[in-house]
């Protein structure tokens, strides 16, 4: 990072006293707003953390102003080029643990188009792959975004809707209520039991949603869980929204 650079991001002593507060560092005071930004870089030089935290608030500045999506850009290019291993998120909201290129655009493409769904897809993302993950709040968030997704098609009349509910009204539901995309009972295999089964698999595995005294129960879902589930979401959220599943006979 120039100074130069910095300069550009982080342009006056406000921010620059934001960013002291927020990233919990002691910058230099003493020689103008020149000299703190040079205490920056320096800590920036000294000390990783410190940079990529920078580069992630910058980043949760910078996304809430479309103006500013170049330098956005400029910040990803920056993480590639050095090898890192974080990236600029999918909702261009924060930084996060680099994915596969295919994987990120298609979590952007699903993120952007699915309304709330998509913003509850977005802090899953967040509080999987952020710089501080918090694997419960980011399966929680997966949830949510299932949950606005199929409910509103599943369950449009009840006051009080969640993904439990949605799958044993699907399971009760009488043939041909609902359709996919795929043929039924190819090989065996009924669509709407298979659909029924993820939405399961997501729903089941929230082993932290209620307290237990079962001392077998885990208090956190994992890391792996939660990266799981979050695809697993991306996938039913994409599927709901683009009709691939459907109410046929309301």
């Amino acid at each position: 990072m120039t100074e130069n650079y910095l300069r550009e991001v982080v342009p006056d002593g406000e921010i620059l006293m934001h960013i002291q507060i927020r990233l919990r560092v002691s910058l230099d005071w003493n020689y103008g707003v020149a000299g703190t930004h040079q205490s920056l870089l320096a800590l920036c030089q000294k000390d990783d953390r410190v940079f990529l935290d920078l580069l992630d608030l910058a980043a949760s500045i910078l996304g809430k102003l479309p103006q500013r999506s170049k330098a956005l850009d400029e910040i990803d290019a920056l993480l590639r080029a050095g090898g890192s291993a974080w990236m600029v998120g999918p909702d261009r909201r924060c930084l996060v643990r680099r994915v596969e290129p295919e994987a990120a655009q298609a979590a952007k493409e699903v993120i952007e188009s699915s309304g709330r769904a998509g913003e509850c897809l977005a802090e899953a993302w967040r509080q999987t792959y952020g710089r501080s993950p918090n694997a419960s709040a980011g399966y929680r968030e997966a949830v949510r975004a299932v949950e606005a997704a199929v409910c509103p098609i599943i369950l449009p009349n009840n006051p009080k809707p969640t993904l439990g509910a949605a799958i044993a009204a699907l399971r009760d539901a009488p043939p041909g209520k609902y359709a996919t995309v795929f043929e039924d009972n190819r090989s065996g295999i009924n669509p709407i039991d298979e659909v029924r089964g993820l939405m399961s698999l997501v729903w089941t595995n929230q082993l932290d949603r209620h307290g237990t005294d079962n001392p077998e129960v885990p208090f956190h879902v994992s890391q792996e869980q939660a990266e799981a589930v979050l695809f697993a979401a991306l996938t039913l959220v994409h599927w709901f929204h683009r009709g691939f599943f459907r109410l046929v006979n309301g």
